[in-house]
């Protein structure tokens, strides 16, 4: 019985013996908690900096850094095409109150740039010396489906205005998103960032409200002081009736069509409701007085034809070479700025050989023959507009290739 207490007795020592060991382990400073290793062994490395860097950064590296490389260069790549170079543009009327300006309508360029049209245009500014330039219509030709290639097309055309630091705008023609028959799917927002990226563009954005994309004015200040002397009205074309409602066209063109007669759109309502109700603010901040102005609209309102129908009526001047194209939806635009009372002239382009102009309610409705590919080598220009007296006074006519060769 002794002896088996005396076993107790020693079994207990040794369970002690071992419990003591354990807990010296455990307080010694030696074992490390597995969870607790990556922060457990911070030490200051040679160079000062801190080892968590290296611990955290790297993995967040490889996992931030590696995937947005790309997407970064390609999403500023879009993003180049809103930054412009900060480039000063003041619209003024010179110190003698005169301003020009030069429109250059219907281009119609493919990403293979004709060379020609760009020398054409070269010698076309050194000869009328603008200080606004105006691309009417389709600059290219309805075959531009990305921004590589429209860049391709805005770099030439740009490159003369550039070097002459001559401010440009533009207004978009019926072809910008592709043909009636064929769209590109290369949308007109999109382009206009590309558009708006060049630092002489002065081209505007439509508000989200209005029809069409390039629906903007450009109010030309006096030569001194921020009172504006004359505005440039410039709207989007559209397309063609199919492109507004699906269908369309049917329903409008029929058998007996109005002689001229097209599937092409027209100013809608939102545009010319934008137009009227700007034009009332603007009169508004000059002292209730109308600001003068024009408009360029790549298509010209059926009311072109009265022109050349009424020759010495409307006092024309030029030909009307080609039948003239108009939508067979009348918009309204003619009669709006006929009671706004506001609008000097009304210039179109779309027939390319067309240069004629004449005076029909109190307004110079102009057509803008083409320097680009056109059947009729007699008309092939630009049409110039000079303002005088602060806008006062507006005078236009033509400049033909064929006197600067």
């Amino acid at each position: 019985m002794e002896n088996i207490w005396m076993k107790k007795i020693i079994s207990l020592i040794a369970l002690c013996l071992v419990a003591a060991t354990l807990f010296a382990a455990c307080t010694g400073g030696e074992s490390v908690d597995p969870t607790q290793e990556p922060t457990m062994s911070i030490e200051a490395t040679d160079d000062g900096s801190d080892p968590t860097s290296a611990a955290t950064q790297k993995p967040s590296s490889a996992a931030t850094q590696k995937p947005t490389a790309k997407p970064t260069s390609g999403a500023t790549a879009k993003p180049t095409a809103t930054a412009k170079p900060n480039v000063n543009i003041d619209l003024r009327f010179s110190s003698t109150g005169k301003f020009k300006i030069l429109i250059l309508s219907d281009l119609r360029l493919s990403k293979s740039v004709d060379k020609t049209v760009i020398s054409n245009m070269e010698k076309m500014l050194d000869k009328v010396d603008p200080d606004l330039v105006i691309l009417g219509g389709d600059i290219h030709n309805g075959t531009i489906a990305n921004e590589a290639d429209l860049r391709k097309v805005l770099d030439a055309v740009n490159a003369p205005l550039e070097k002459r630091k001559i401010p440009w705008c533009h207004a978009f023609g019926v072809d910008a998103e592709g043909t009636a028959t064929k769209k590109t799917g290369y949308k007109k927002t999109a382009q206009m960032a590309v558009y708006q990226s060049y630092p002489y563009c002065v081209s505007k954005s439509s508000s989200s409200d209005v029809y069409g994309v390039s629906n903007y004015v450009l109010p030309i200040k006096q030569s001194t002081g921020n009172k504006v002397g004359f505005n440039v009205w410039c709207f989007d074309a559209n397309g063609y009736l199919n492109d507004y409602e699906a269908g369309l066209e049917n329903k409008v063109l029929l058998s007996g069509k109005l002689s001229g007669a097209t599937n092409l759109d027209c100013i809608h309502f939102t545009q010319r409701l934008w137009y009227w109700n700007t034009s009332i603010e603007m009169q508004a901040a000059n002292s209730g007085k109308n600001v003068p102005g024009l408009m360029y609209m790549q298509v010209p309102p059926y009311q072109f034809r009265y022109i050349y129908r009424n020759k010495d009526r409307t006092g024309m001047t030029g030909i009307a070479k080609e039948k003239q194209s108009s939508p067979e939806r009348d918009s309204g635009i003619v009669w709006t700025a006929y009671e706004r009372a506001d609008i000097k002239g009304i210039f179109c382009g779309y027939n390319e050989a067309n240069d004629y102009a004449g005076t029909y309610l109190d307004m110079l409705f102009a057509q803008c023959s083409t320097i680009g590919k056109s059947d009729y080598e007699a008309t092939r220009g630009a049409r110039v507009v000079e303002l005088t007296n602060n806008g006062s006074k507006m005078t236009s006519s033509m400049v033909y290739l064929t006197s600067l060769n």
